[in-house]
């Protein structure tokens, strides 16, 4: 049946439409089969002397079979799951036949049929109740914490090595030649380090991990980074720190501070931090106060579990206070994904803003990961125009010669690339923006 439901459908470029001559095809198709399993069970009836319960049984067995197949999700990307589904593959292409169908078929199958979803949350209902801690998707659940916390900052907390000393002189060196093209070119160049929740909350963090007694290596790079960078190194670490007794810092709900497009009294720090040091070389620019911002307390916000998991998400559920500015002056001129190297699963996603009040005329980039996304339109309200280069991995690849001719166009005045301390060790790859900045004829 699922075979036949998607041979019927046929995908437009917009949406899906039915092949009726197919369609005709398989409601013949099915009207004969039900006849015949009609016809069989009351043969079964007469000659085995079979009650009617039997009957009824295997009636609501054959039916019972069909509901998986009764409704194929055609969305193509899974909300809850964060990936792309498996698109559906027919039997014969232009190439010819389709030797993997088989396999197609199934993986096709397995991630659209009907109920798919409240099976998968009765998975998770499951492991919460049988487990103190378990790892869901890439997050780490802590239930008795009630938080959550990435599986992939499990190293940072730790202390286990991301970095030898060849990456640790690698990252510096590229950020030393970023620097020197920066101060030849009279851009300001600025780093920000956004700080992860497994370093604010080390004590809510799985007992059964246990940290190395070491220096951890991200350490060493952030002194060396601070002595290259001075005040253009930005790490708001011990702000947050001294927030954190009267703040809730990160929520339970997800590994960032706030829901996209707000922030919280975090993203707020780490942005009035960068502001304040970009302030000191561009006295133009006008932070954002506190008073600039309409502070609400939402009962419900928006985390990695909640689009995961509807079951988790209401058991870890918390209030928390979002920060928007009171008047958004900064517009949106600009939005286009990029596709860079083999990645084509996560774009880069370019997006520029356009500020007629900001009172300068400074042009500003912003390359980072998703944590800058809480706070990356609160920058934008500082600048005449800015442009934002989000991809939540593969930070180190994230420039390519295509994206340098949109950004890089007109001499930026301001250059800031943000990551996350997870993210920390791929800058040793991020030698192509350099490159990129060398050569720019707008530069």
């Amino acid at each position: 049946m699922a075979v036949l439901h998607g041979l019927w459908l046929a995908k437009t470029d917009l949406n899906y439409s039915i092949n009726f001559s197919v369609f005709l095809t398989v409601a013949v198709l099915s009207f004969l089969i039900c006849y015949k399993i009609a016809d069989c069970l009351v043969e079964i009836k007469e000659k085995e002397q079979a009650s009617w319960a039997d009957i009824i049984f295997l009636f609501v067995f054959f039916v019972f079979l069909c509901i998986p197949a009764s409704k194929i999700n055609q969305d193509d990307v899974s909300k809850g799951e964060f990936r792309t589904l498996a698109a559906w593959q027919p039997p014969y292409t232009e190439q010819g036949l389709n030797y993997n169908f088989g396999k197609n078929f199934e993986n096709w199958f397995n991630d659209r049929f009907c109920l798919r979803r409240m099976l998968n949350e009765c998975y998770i209902m499951a492991k919460y109740y049988i487990n103190e801690t378990f790892v869901y998707k890439d997050l780490i659940i802590n239930k008795k914490e009630k938080t959550c916390f990435a599986g992939n900052d499990r190293e940072v907390y730790q202390n286990i090595s991301r970095f030898s000393e060849k990456d640790i002189d690698n990252i510096y060196n590229n950020i030393a030649n970023i620097n020197n093209i920066c101060k030849k070119k009279n851009i300001q160049f600025f780093v920000l380090l956004s700080v992860g929740k497994e370093s604010i909350y080390p004590e809510l963090y799985p007992k059964q991990y246990l940290k190395l007694n070491v220096k951890p290596e991200k350490d060493v790079l952030i002194e060396k980074l601070q002595a290259l960078l001075g005040s253009n190194f930005v790490y708001a670490k011990d702000e947050l720190l001294e927030l954190k007794p009267n703040h809730k810092i990160f929520l339970a709900t997800d590994t960032h501070s706030s829901p996209p497009y707000t922030t919280s009294i975090t993203g707020f720090s780490e942005y009035s931090k960068l502001i304040n040091a970009i302030k000191l070389k561009k006295p133009e620019v006008k932070p954002i106060r506190l008073s600039d911002c309409d502070i609400r307390k939402k009962n419900k916000v928006v985390g990695n579990l909640v689009q995961s998991s509807e079951f988790l998400s209401n058991k870890l559920m918390e209030k928390q206070r979002v920060y928007k500015v009171k008047k958004n002056r900064a517009t949106e001129i600009y939005r286009e994904n990029f596709v860079v190297d083999k990645y084509e699963k996560t774009p880069v996603k370019v997006v520029m803003y356009e500020n007629k009040e900001a009172g300068n005329n400074l042009y500003a980039v912003i390359i980072g990961d998703s944590f800058h996304r809480r706070f990356h339109y609160f920058i934008a309200q500082n600048f005449r125009k800015t442009a934002t280069l989000f991809r939540s991995d593969h930070l180190d690849l994230i420039i390519s010669d295509e994206i340098g001719e949109k950004v890089f166009n007109q001499k930026p005045d301001i250059l800031i690339i943000q990551s996350t301390e997870n993210n920390f060790y791929k800058l040793k790859n991020f030698g192509a923006l350099s490159e990129i900045l060398e050569r720019q004829k707008g530069m």
